[in-house]
């Protein structure tokens, strides 16, 4: 490497020749790293005036190079700040809009309760669905928490009318799916084995057939403090008026739910003096904003009944109303439906709307009931006139609501 401070105070001494001077003088003109050294390190006042007018300009044209190095090198720095924070903050943010948020259009009262004022829209599918569906247990809240980008931890409370005991169901949705589904929690088991695989009892042969293996000779043995949860379908479906006249026949008999005629676990919840719905009173059922449920019901007239059932003193008008809502609402919001995924068991849109068709051309009939009744009336509630077969659902040894 050339020694540019010796060159330098040789030519500033005069001791070159004037064609070494020829030469170094060029070399400051097209050397880039000599102009840098002496940009950074020397006083140019005794170069002739030519070669300080050369400096300067070059001095001039670093400066506009380096600013814009400096400019450059910070758009750079902003593109990689913005890459590093998409992946924490952006990247999340788009990835919740883009996929199904299951807290959307759900409200809270802040004021110090954080009430309800609106469900979000899975919530309130939930809600509906299982006023009409009739397979799970009935709805009480669901409690929604966002855990990661579009990923979420649900929690479903059901009570189950005769146990007297909630459940819960917990699941999380993961980018607009159920990505894991834990088992219910706070479940009582049924005393029944295997209930499920427990066949209906046919009447028709309960008059003729008392061997041990029915289902009326092993009721018999059961303990007097009893109680049975029954499915019994009508010798021919009941109108609402029928129906009406046959729960108040029976103040005895607890009545859970009536089932549509022509379809298996599509009907109503009922709620009845003798029901103990009251049990619902510890837990947190929501109680809507009065605006939102107005807002609600004008699309949908009584689309919410806040303990999921309707009371048999409705009229028939009433109770079409409030199913129809409710069938129309499901099949306006399919988005909303997680109930496939966590349940097991879920209708298709066809027979919501195989539903509405019969509630707005047909007279409105129930084919099932389910009830719940102490052993000591069994046989004179369950009888052929009454109905035409008997499933047994469910069994306790004795009543939670009996104060007697």
């Amino acid at each position: 490497m050339k020694n540019h401070r010796e060159r330098l105070e040789k030519y500033q001494n005069n001791e070159m020749t004037d064609a070494e001077a020829t030469i170094f003088e060029k070399e400051l003109q097209d050397a880039t790293a000599l102009f840098d050294y002496l940009l950074e390190h020397e006083e140019l006042e005794d170069f002739p005036p030519t070669s300080d007018s050369a400096f300067k300009e070059d001095k001039q044209v670093k400066q506009k190079i380096r600013q814009r190095l400096y400019r450059v090198t910070a758009i750079i720095t902003i593109v990689v700040l913005l890459i590093i924070g998409g992946s924490s903050y952006l990247i999340p943010k788009l990835l919740d809009a883009y996929y199904y948020n299951p807290l959307e259009n759900k409200k809270l009262d802040e004021n110090g309760d954080f009430r309800k004022l609106q469900p979000s829209k899975m919530e309130l599918y939930q809600r509906v669905y299982q006023q009409v569906a009739l397979e799970q247990d009935r709805f009480v809240n669901t409690s929604i928490t966002k855990i990661g980008p579009a990923t979420y931890e649900v929690h479903q409370m059901n009570f189950n009318d005769f146990k007297g005991n909630p459940s819960i169901n917990t699941y999380v949705i993961n980018k607009g799916k159920v990505a894991s589904i834990q088992a219910e929690t706070n479940v009582n088991p049924s005393l029944i084995y295997h209930q499920h695989l427990v066949l209906p009892d046919y009447l028709v042969d309960h008059e003729k057939d008392t061997s041990p293996g029915t289902l009326k000779s092993k009721i018999e043995k059961l303990p007097e403090s009893s109680w049975l949860k029954l499915k019994l379908p009508f010798p021919k479906p009941l109108t609402w008026d029928n129906l009406q006249q046959f729960i108040s026949e029976h103040p005895e008999v607890t009545f859970y739910t009536a089932t549509l005629k022509g379809f298996d676990n599509l009907g109503v919840r009922l709620d009845y003096e003798n029901n103990y719905t009251d049990t619902l009173s510890g837990f947190n059922i929501p109680k809507y904003d009065s605006v939102f449920i107005e807002q609600l019901e004008k699309d949908y007239p009584q689309l919410i009944s806040p303990t999921g059932t309707i009371r048999p003193s409705m009229t028939e008008d009433d109770v079409k109303s409030f199913l129809i809502s409710n069938f129309t609402y499901l099949l306006n919001h399919p988005e909303d439906n997680f109930v496939q995924y966590t349940a097991g068991i879920f209708h298709q849109k066809q027979d919501y709307q195989n539903a509405l068709t019969s509630l707005k051309n047909d007279e409105l009939e129930f084919s099932h009931i389910e009830v719940a009744l102490p052993k000591s009336i069994y046989s004179t509630f369950v009888t052929l006139d009454n109905f035409h077969y008997v499933t047994l659902e469910d069994l306790a040894i004795f009543s939670m609501y009996q104060t007697d």
